[in-house]
């Protein structure tokens, strides 16, 4: 056999087991790739190449903290009374806001008061309570003592107890609008106008917490009018009660509506 024969079939040789060896790599690769700690945990490491019947990959997309503030600490003066102690059609003012929170979106809520009544019903649903022991230092000082509880979040959504009509679903909207654009302002509105909730992420944490006196979210959202995304909803979840005549007229509106 002559040399360069020899030659050929040596390297021919070598191919075939340079190919058994990148096949067995290969498997080695794949199954490196696809951890488990047991069966019902099996897991597609992204970036791998490969995807099997009934496996998730894994979600790389990291997933934004949210808290909520609930600013119940105001006078009441021109109602005259605690306000969020009123019932409409049976239930509290109060109760009614808590209920308009999607509470399994959010790490956590936490309810600035300085009422017994406010915070008793907080505690039936196992949010926080922050005790507001100064609210004549006006809405900057409690939502100044939320912000605190919630420094670690990457938003926070600020709400207000005093509308009655807020449903849970547009609130949840909000969070999902916010989601997709985690690093702008989102507030509901009607008609374009801007109302609450409001949504803040974290970037801004350091001017609301600069607000003093009777100046809230509101202030920073002007400061930024570029950053501000809206979400349109009835006019009527964004009408708050502040005398007991416009708890009147609102319970009746809404009753001609439905």
């Amino acid at each position: 056999m002559g040399q360069y024969a020899f030659q050929r079939i040596t390297k021919k040789v070598n191919l075939y087991f340079w190919q058994i060896y990148t096949k067995r790599c290969q498997k080695a690769s794949t199954a490196y790739y696809l951890k488990s700690v047991s069966d019902n945990h099996l897991t597609a490491f992204p970036g791998s190449g490969y995807t099997v019947p009934g496996v998730k990959r894994m979600n790389t997309n990291k997933t934004s903290k949210i808290g909520c503030v609930v600013l119940a600490s105001g006078y009441g003066r021109r109602y005259g009374a605690n306000k969020l102690a009123v019932s409409l059609e049976g239930r509290s003012l109060i109760q009614r806001a808590l209920e308009a929170i999607p509470a399994e979106r959010l790490v956590r809520t936490v309810v600035v008061t300085q009422y017994d009544k406010v915070a008793a019903c907080a505690k039936l649903f196992d949010f926080t309570v922050i005790r507001n022991e100064h609210p004549e230092f006006g809405i900057s000082h409690s939502l100044r003592l939320g912000l605190a509880a919630l420094g670690d979040c990457d938003g926070v959504l600020f709400t207000v107890a005093d509308q009655p009509f807020l449903r849970r679903e547009s609130v949840t909207e909000l969070l999902d609008l916010w989601s997709r654009q985690p690093e702008k302002i989102a507030a509901m509105s009607s008609g374009g106008r801007r109302g609450n909730p409001c949504l803040f992420p974290a970037r801004l944490f350091p001017e609301l917490m600069a607000l003093e006196g009777d100046r809230g979210g509101s202030a920073v959202i002007r400061q930024h009018p570029e950053d501000l995304v809206l979400l349109e909803v009835d006019a009527l979840e964004l009408v708050d009660v502040d005398t007991p005549q416009a708890l009147a007229t609102l319970a009746e509106n809404a009753g001609t509506n439905r």
